[in-house]
């Protein structure tokens, strides 16, 4: 280590990783994490579409579920 004038760290939002710059007679940027292997972050092969079609089949029951138990507490109330 020669030369080095400051060491700058910020987090990254990953779980346990930080984004750590150091800076002086050369620059070098690295992630750094406690494991080599990253366990929060998705794989390229991570099929994306499937999660967002389920988010949106489940917020369609969710409102449809609402709508059917509006009615039905309409439907008491006029008993």
């Amino acid at each position: 280590m020669v030369d080095i004038r400051g060491i700058k760290s910020a987090p990254s939002h990953l779980e346990s990783t930080s984004l750590v710059f150091v800076y002086g007679l050369d620059v070098f940027y690295t992630p750094v994490a406690p494991n080599h292997k990253a366990y929060d972050r998705l794989g390229h092969d991570f099929n994306r579409l499937a999660i967002v079609g389920m988010l949106v089949v489940f917020a369609i029951l969710a409102l449809g579920a609402q709508r059917i138990a509006k009615k039905r507490e309409l439907q008491r109330a006029w008993k």
